[in-house]
């Protein structure tokens, strides 16, 4: 048993570390490559040669590059800040189902090209439950957006809110627009994509899932990622008492 525990410690060790080491060649990665082409620009534009509808064009790419740089210093803060044990939550009463149809309904048209649909199913009128809602409209928010990011075109995400015994059980599917070839236990790791890939077209910082975890388990809710051939799956339990539920292991 001394032996096993052994092992079964080092290997955790080694994994923290590749871990560890992966983020760190990660936040590298995607904070040179935007401010690279930030400076690159910048010298661009203190050329004399260049027109002015050149320069227009230079300072909207130059413009777009900062955003995505700031966008990315902002959520690896907010990763930090929820790891430190730090936050507080500011809970109230908020009814689950409104708060969901009112963050797909602001960012459903995020990719209007894309021309994807969102279902919603929930035979109750309103949930009401103790959360912080700011926090969970952030959950929703990138759970959403991420199915805009990575649904085939002209599909639809389904979206199913349950409300059971203990609690309220959240569930996002779509077809998937990339060969899925992903760890499920993984996926929740920072910089982890579902494609695999740091070149990606899509933008992104990599840490919506790790941030949407994270605030899940604050309120002592339980995420889970499952994949299905092209569909691809992420549910959700928040209890109504606080108390930690783990029924969402048990979703096939």
């Amino acid at each position: 048993k001394m032996k096993e525990g052994y092992n079964i410690a080092v290997e955790e060790a080694l994994q923290n570390e590749r871990l560890k080491t992966e983020l760190i060649s990660n936040v590298s990665h995607d904070l040179k490559t935007p401010l690279t082409s930030i400076i690159n620009y910048v010298n661009i534009l203190q050329d004399d040669r260049i027109s002015n509808e050149e320069r227009k064009d230079y300072l909207k790419i130059l413009e777009k590059k900062s955003n995505k740089l700031k966008s990315l210093i902002e959520d690896l803060f907010e990763v930090s800040k929820i790891n430190s044990g730090k936050i507080q939550l500011k809970k109230e009463k908020i009814d689950i189902v409104s708060l969901i149809y009112q963050v797909i309904g602001e960012y459903s048209s995020l990719y209007e090209n894309k021309k994807i649909e969102f279902k919603v199913e929930c035979e109750e009128d309103q949930i009401i439950m103790d959360l912080d809602g700011i926090m969970i409209s952030r959950v929703i928010e990138n759970i959403a957006i991420n199915a805009l990011k990575y649904s085939l075109e002209e599909t639809r995400v389904y979206v199913s809110i349950i409300k059971e015994e203990n609690g309220a059980l959240i569930s996002f599917k779509n077809v998937a627009n990339y060969e899925m070839e992903f760890d499920e236990t993984e996926m929740f790791e920072r910089f982890a994509r579902g494609d695999k890939s740091r070149t990606s077209v899509v933008e992104g910082s990599g840490l919506g899932l790790a941030i949407t975890k994270s605030i899940v388990e604050l309120h002592n809710g339980v995420t889970r990622i499952k994949r299905d051939g092209d569909l691809f799956k992420i549910y959700v339990f928040l209890p109504f008492d606080g108390d930690n539920y783990t029924k969402v292991d048990e979703i096939k």
